[in-house]
């Protein structure tokens, strides 16, 4: 009877837990999934970038997050990508961004200290030239922050460590806003940078969300570049769904 009192309690708590993807916004969250539960996170965008010397299209046919939680303090990740690229006539198709991980919570917040997450994520190679994953192994190690300002409203900040191919690493850091308007409806204001040997990129993402059931949230976002907003553009749409209960 205790067994199954124990038992009944847990499941109870883990339908109690928050539904809280990580996309659509720039920053990821330091919550971490239930136990046992698995999440799919995917969607598709366009972005044109006219950053670099040649102007590059990219058609994201499909970008995925699976998430299953190990621990009441952890969840495994693998991502995955099916990019369209365009560069000066030329057209690139093929599996990018093929990565695992872990994310997990050290810390739980408490009035105004924050809660903290650690993300760490291996990229996978692929020698062949007409690839566009990483020619050599790569990897992410992020901190994660959370501030609840409101019962609706809160603040998330993170700081990444990229590295690909074996150059200097990308940092990246972004703070954001995430506002729950009603049950279903929510906004995001993400401002996020990339600092790659010899230039930083200031962007400015919004987004939308609704939650369409219990455990399943569609979206919509675009992004641009804050100093060449002309030569920028991000738009995608996703889906996030809690599949296991």
């Amino acid at each position: 009877m205790s067994l199954m009192l124990t038992l009944s309690t847990t499941l109870s708590a883990q339908d109690d837990a928050p539904f809280i993807p990580d996309r659509p916004g720039a920053l990821n969250s330091p919550d971490i999934l239930p136990k046992y539960r698995l999440q799919l996170e995917t969607g598709a965008f366009y972005e044109y970038s006219g950053l670099e010397e040649e102007a590059i299209r990219t058609w994201a046919l499909n970008i995925s997050t699976l998430h299953f939680g190990i621990t009441d303090y952890a969840e495994l990740r693998l991502d995955a990508a099916w990019l369209d690229m365009a560069i000066d006539g030329s057209h690139y198709r093929g599996l990018a961004n093929l990565g695992f991980g872990i994310k997990a919570k050290v810390v739980d917040g408490y009035r105004f200290l924050p809660a903290i997450g650690l993300m760490a994520n291996v990229y996978v190679p692929d020698k062949r030239e007409d690839s566009l994953m990483p020619d050599e192994w790569g990897g992410l190690v992020g901190l994660l922050f959370q501030n609840p300002l409101t019962s609706w409203l809160s603040l998330g900040y993170e700081a990444d460590l990229l590295w690909q191919d074996n150059s200097k690493p990308t940092f990246f850091w972004g703070i954001g806003l995430t506002a729950q308007a009603t049950k279903r409806l929510g906004f995001i204001v993400d401002q996020f940078n990339y600092k790659f040997p010899g230039v930083t990129e200031c962007k400015l993402g919004v987004a939308v969300t609704w939650l369409l059931a219990r455990r399943i949230q569609i979206d919509a976002y675009t992004d641009f570049d804050l100093k060449y907003p002309k030569d920028y553009i991000q738009v995608g749409v996703g889906l996030s769904w809690q599949i296991t209960k």
